[in-house]
């Protein structure tokens, strides 16, 4: 998927608080009060999708086909979404 907006980051604690979850301590080591911790937040406007008609296993042995003999690559159903 790829995606446009706008993008802000903010230092809240609480929303910090909030989000938190002890796995994250692993790139932050001073836990949620870590100085390094901020949340982005994105809003977006608009959304382009795709829908793999296929496994991952079968998408990449065509994903690899396509860039041996530059063919192109099949990969499904494909979509956009414009937020109001």
């Amino acid at each position: 998927m790829t995606a446009k907006g706008t993008a802000t980051v903010s230092r809240d604690r609480a929303k910090i608080h909030e989000l938190w979850n002890p796995m994250f301590k692993a790139w932050f080591p001073e836990g949620e009060d870590d100085p390094q911790i901020a949340v982005i937040r994105v809003d977006v406007t608009e959304a382009q999708y795709w829908e793999a008609s296929s496994s991952k296993l079968v998408f990449g042995i065509k994903y690899l086909a396509a860039a041996a003999t530059g063919g192109k690559v099949d990969v499904g159903e494909t979509g956009k979404v414009k937020v109001a």
